[in-house]
């Protein structure tokens, strides 16, 4: 095991997102004082990251893409006990479509929101398609902090450039937060307080409701630049506007809770500050 090789590799070159789900399982593992499992792990750690082949930016999750750490790749995403989801691969004309389907996405990205544009190709180093059909639970896109540089994206619930923008800036968001963040909480709300989220029907933690109102600023943002800037349809322009109403509607929803009841850490106060100074105040 050349682990010291391994480690200078990812220190000078974006790193494969199975790296961060194989650390957290070395880490895990040693927790529980499993030393088997940790050499094992640390051992496929060193593989990945000194493989030749470099990481494809667009993959399925199976694992003849992923090297067969798919089964790895699901358990980081679907790890919410209130929210499960089904995940399985794409087949190859459902990736084909995909694939043209983000090129045009990311255009409308690139000509309405080039800051968002550099922040994707910064945050997201693999994008995943998955398929959830089999799942109680639906889902549009899917990131985590144990699988950072991955985006999870269902290609059947962006089925048009307009939605997939709004999804790749959405998970993107979640990604710079986790980046930012180093590991540490955002927020020093206790993760048993739950408040009312902007996204989800249940009851979120805290930090939950910080990262959903971070997300649905960025995409209110992109939605009224697209409608602002870019060549559109008459019904495009419609659902441009549409959805930027709806993103920004739910932002100020979530940044009344956050206004009322965010305690941030001083790490925290360091990555959203700024974004927190100039959010506009909540009227509702």
């Amino acid at each position: 095991m050349d682990l010291r090789k391994a480690l200078l590799r990812i220190a000078d070159e974006p790193a494969n997102p199975a790296l961060f789900a194989i650390y957290h399982d070395a880490a895990v593992a040693a927790a529980i004082d499993d030393f088997s499992s940790v050499r094992k792990l640390l051992q496929l750690f060193a593989e990945v990251a000194l493989a030749a082949e470099p990481v494809p930016l667009l993959v399925s999750l199976d694992d003849r893409d992923l090297a067969g750490q798919a089964d790895r790749y699901r358990r980081m995403i679907d790890d919410d006990e209130g929210y499960r989801i089904a995940l399985g691969p794409v087949n190859a004309a459902t990736r084909e479509a995909a694939r043209l389907r983000i090129a045009e996405a990311m255009a409308l990205i690139r000509q309405s929101r080039p800051d968002m544009a550099e922040e994707i190709a910064v945050a997201a180093r693999q994008i995943v398609l998955a398929d959830g059909s089999a799942g109680e639970q639906s889902f549009s896109g899917a990131s985590s902090f144990f699988l950072w540089g991955a985006l999870v994206i269902n290609p059947a619930a962006n089925a048009d450039r307009l939605t997939l923008a709004e999804t790749l800036v959405h998970e993107s968001g979640h990604a710079l937060l986790f980046g930012l963040a180093e590991a540490e909480p955002l927020v020093a709300n206790r993760p048993d307080e739950r408040y009312r989220s902007p996204l989800r029907d249940d009851p979120r933690p805290m930090e939950g409701i910080v990262h959903a109102t971070y997300v649905l600023s960025r995409m209110a943002k992109l939605m009224e630049a697209i409608a602002a800037r870019c060549a559109l349809s008459d019904p495009e322009r419609a659902q441009a506007a549409a959805m930027a109403q709806s993103s920004r509607g739910l932002f100020l929803d979530g940044l009344a809770v956050v206004r009322e009841h965010a305690r941030f850490t001083e790490r925290g106060r360091a990555v959203l500050g700024d974004w927190l100074a100039t959010s506009p105040i909540p009227t509702t």
